[in-house]
């Protein structure tokens, strides 16, 4: 029942000569920087096809294509603060996400509680503006 579930909201059909990311990754995001890696996965109509995945043209990790017609990597995040364009490349294509930072992505919510001002952390001036 639980892999009934799960095919439910993560199944994806993947068409005839497609390669794509998967639907959550867009340009002008945020990906978590980790210890342990980045991860970034896609879907692709060619099983065992190899994705090499690139951070600015320099390839940094490269993965199969599963009988699922999922691909998935792990790859060290770059450590400074500018923007990058994260590429994938494989015998159908190159596809691309471009202006992604790596760094700490926070989920928050809450009532009032969760309100904060900036201006009062101390050195805010000089770390901000």
């Amino acid at each position: 029942m639980v892999l009934n579930i799960l095919n439910f909201f993560f199944h994806t059909t993947v068409s005839a000569d497609s390669f794509t990311f998967s639907n959550y990754y867009h340009d002008h995001m945020v990906l978590q920087k980790s210890s342990t890696g980045t991860t970034i996965w896609g879907q692709s109509s060619k099983v065992n096809d190899v994705v090499h995945i690139q951070i600015d043209n320099k390839e940094v990790a490269q993965t199969t294509v599963s009988s699922h017609h999922t691909w998935e990597a792990k790859f060290t995040s770059p450590s400074d603060n500018a923007p990058h364009t994260v590429s994938a490349v494989s015998s159908l294509g190159t596809i691309h996400i471009s202006d992604v930072l790596f760094g700490d992505v926070w989920v928050c919510s809450g009532q009032s509680n969760m309100e904060f001002n900036l201006h009062g952390v101390k050195s805010f001036d000089s770390v901000w503006l």
